[in-house]
């Protein structure tokens, strides 16, 4: 009897399962990957929001006798403001409308369908910035908010 002539082909179909394994496991890293890119930008966007939040309080801070004329809902139309940057002299409301104007663009700008808003709740001043963060599996856009709620 000759062993070998039993065994034709066997390497080749053990050749095909390896490859098919492999297949296997390089759609798992691809996967992942994509994963990987979805939760990194999600957390890129998380991030800003957070800047922003913190960006409009320290404004806020600079004037807390005005933080209730910060009060803004989603809405609102951003105030149009005269140019309060670098060395112009403003008066305490149009740097307050001057922030604001900055802010709910900065907003806009750099977050995918941002929209903010600063609103009053007892004692605390309450700083909400919502923005799209992707799509459901059957199409449903995500949104997501971030909140700052202060004292001032």
């Amino acid at each position: 009897m000759n062993i070998q002539s039993s065994q034709k082909g066997s390497s080749l179909i053990e050749t095909i399962i390896a490859l098919f394994v492999m297949a296997i496991g390089v759609l798992g890293v691809l996967s992942m990957q994509i994963k990987s890119v979805q939760f990194n930008n999600n957390a890129h966007l998380y991030t800003q929001a957070s800047l922003l939040a913190s960006d409009i309080y320290e404004a806020m801070q600079s004037t807390p006798e005005l933080a209730d004329t910060y009060i803004m809902y989603y809405e609102d139309e951003a105030p149009s403001a005269t140019d309060c940057g670098s060395a112009a002299t403003c008066s305490s409301a149009e740097i307050v409308d001057w922030n604001k104007a900055k802010w709910r663009g900065n907003v806009e700008n750099l977050l995918p369908s941002g929209k903010s808003e600063i609103s009053r709740v007892s004692d605390q001043l309450v700083i909400r910035i919502e923005y799209a963060m992707g799509f459901d599996d059957d199409g449903t856009p995500q949104t997501q908010e971030f909140m700052l709620i202060t004292d001032i």
